[in-house]
């Protein structure tokens, strides 16, 4: 292995990991040349990132690594990924064909820093063997503003030699609607609004502060984004009143205090936005990053069934559902979506029903997307309302009228008639 620069500067090894396997294992030694790119860049970066409090001062290991689906990572220590001699040591990994650009590097060393700070000892907080959607979000909002307001451009990751790896945080992104289930991409609810915080790009006074804010509000004890933007007001509010308002208004805007919030999929056919990605277990070199899954909300008005599509990119998958009343739980199960790419499934609705919820889960390690959701009623339509048939006989009223008269001129007689006999033959004319 070959070390980079000396104790003063960074105790960096930079080595090339065996590409037929998915750890390191040891590592092989870098080329010169790869070493002095890489010294150049950590340089850069630390010229970045300690003069505003966000140099991780701890020794780094940069890898490339035969990574698959992900162009740089960042791990919490070295021997996690084969590296026993290194054990303690945080890593960040580059794929092998990818070049260590400054914002790249930028955003992996703010993940170290995070760590250092006391930030969730694993990448993103796990709950259960999985990472929370927010968590990620929030790691990643953080690493990705630091980057691009140190580099002074909002674009990340444009020399990762792959177009899908590059995003901007010049963005009005908002929680929940906006939520993709892709943390890189979610993150920039919380990026997006710090970029505009700090004058985006255009205001280096605000900037400091913004980045002042962030180093002093520290670790978020819950890893909720509303929990640490909460944080972040009172944080901004010790130096910069005028933009601790600017920052809660940018709150509200960006929904920042709704990032766990279900994302509504009211009204027939409402199709989900971008694609979540759902997989069971942590995220490793050959399969897709990890989050907990988003959760999907539709208000029910009268269906007495209703019809979940989607398609996805592979088995596995299962549909966890529950309907509500206003108070109550009514009925609630796991459906497993039997079909691919395009699964259907049919719910019943009970009378009182006012809300669906539901999310999609994983029963496979393997990281799986879905994408283009529906909801539709298919309830029956109501019965029309009971009719009495009439009969063909039926008269008018103006047909009745001479009957009815001629009743009461008979009556009038009879009646007549029975008066005079009780009277006797002497009262007769």
């Amino acid at each position: 292995m070959s070390a980079v620069g000396d104790d003063a500067f960074i105790d960096a090894v930079v080595v090339l990991c065996d590409a037929g396997t998915p750890l390191c294992q040891g590592g092989l030694p870098a080329a010169p040349e790869r070493v002095a790119e890489v010294r150049a860049t950590l340089a850069a970066a630390r010229a970045q990132l300690e003069p505003v409090g966000l140099w991780p001062g701890a020794p780094v290991i940069m890898l490339d690594a035969p990574l698959r689906r992900s162009v740089a990572f960042s791990v919490q220590d070295a021997a996690s990924v084969g590296l026993d001699a290194y054990a303690g040591r945080p890593a960040t990994l580059f794929a092998v064909n990818a070049e260590p650009d400054l914002d790249v590097v930028v955003h992996e060393l703010t993940h170290v820093w995070m760590r250092a700070a006391g930030w969730n000892p694993p990448r993103w907080e796990l709950e259960g063997g999985r990472a929370t959607h927010q968590s990620a979000v929030l790691h990643e909002g953080i690493a990705d503003f630091v980057a691009a307001a140190l580099t002074q451009d909002p674009t990340i990751g444009e020399g990762l030699g792959s177009s899908a790896a590059s995003r901007s945080i010049d963005t009005a992104a908002r929680c929940p609607d906006d939520l993709t289930g892709f943390p890189h991409l979610d993150a920039a609810v919380v990026s997006g609004a710090l970029w505009e915080l700090s004058g985006a790009g255009c205001a280096p006074a605000d900037l400091d502060n913004v980045l002042s804010a962030i180093v002093a509000s520290g670790p978020s004890p819950t890893d909720r984004v509303g929990t640490w933007a909460r944080d972040m007001t009172s944080r901004l509010a010790t130096d910069s009143p005028s933009l601790a308002m600017r920052w809660m208004r940018l709150v509200d805007e960006r929904g920042l205090r709704r990032c766990g919030d279900a994302i509504a999929l009211d009204g027939q056919d409402a199709p989900a936005l971008g694609k979540d990605l759902v997989a069971a277990g942590n995220a490793r070199f050959d399969t897709n990053e990890v989050t907990g899954p988003l959760r999907f909300r539709h208000a029910v008005e009268g269906e007495s069934a209703l019809r979940l599509t989607g398609s996805t990119s592979g088995p596995g998958l299962q549909l966890r559902w529950r309907l509500d009343d206003d108070n109550h739980l009514l009925s609630h199960g796991t459906t497993p979506l039997a079909g691919s790419p395009v699964w259907t499934v049919d719910l019943t609705v009970p009378p009182r029903a006012k809300q669906l919820d539901f999310s999609i889960a994983s029963t496979r390690p393997e990281g799986t997307t879905f994408e283009l959701l529906s909801i539709e009623s298919t309830s029956a339509p109501p019965p029309a309302p009971p009719t009495h048939p009439t009969s063909g006989c039926t008269v008018g009223l103006t047909d009745l009228l001479p009957t009815l008269l001629i009743g009461v001129v008979t009556a009038q007689r009879r009646a007549r008639t029975a008066q005079q006999r009780a009277m006797g033959p002497e009262t007769r004319h």
